[in-house]
């Protein structure tokens, strides 16, 4: 989810728009690798053995280094786009710098999937290979009725991983939180 952006863009738009996205698009993907080792961390310090309140506490503690780190790039990104590529990359791509918060909300949603799916790899669940096979068939469906514009290509990735993040949220509730019964 936070790298087939580029190959889209690459299957229905000319070498020079393509080329200048993956240039924005590499300023974006800032905010998913931030925040990549913070789940990676959390991956490994999860054990199936751990009781429910020592997994809730390092999710929500992972959750918000990620939050503030990433929410961080992402409000960065919103109110200082222009400035950030000119600086980064260059006057030649200002024109695509209108993208770089859709894009860096889309890197972000994907670094909240990936510690959501963390917990779910750690404790070998099987409702994750549904959930990626999900979230691929998303992304290709809006991929190909949705690809007019550069907007279009962005704004399918930013709801996929939008919708990625919340259904691995919702995944992982019943691994974080005891049951009532």
């Amino acid at each position: 989810l936070y790298l087939s952006d580029v190959l889209v863009v690459k299957r229905f738009f000319p070498p020079l728009a393509a080329g200048v996205y993956s240039g924005i698009s590499t300023v974006a993907n800032i905010a998913f690798f931030v925040t990549g080792p913070i789940g990676a961390v959390f991956l490994a310090s999860l054990k199936r053995s751990d009781v429910v309140e020592v997994r809730r506490q390092a999710f929500f503690k992972a959750f918000g280094l990620i939050f503030l780190l990433g929410g961080g790039m992402v409000g960065f990104f919103l109110f200082s786009p222009h400035f950030l590529i000119n600086v980064l990359m260059g006057d030649r791509y200002l024109a695509y710098a209108h993208l770089l918060p859709w894009l860096g909300g889309a890197f972000f949603c994907a670094s909240l999937t990936n510690l959501s799916v963390s917990v779910g790899m750690a404790l070998r669940r099987q409702r994750l290979i549904i959930l990626a096979i999900c979230g691929i068939s998303l992304l290709v469906f809006l991929s190909l009725i949705r690809h007019a514009s550069l907007d279009q290509i962005v704004q399918n990735f930013f709801l996929c991983d939008l919708i990625m993040a919340v259904a691995a949220f919702g995944c992982a509730w019943p691994d974080l939180c005891p049951s009532s019964v």
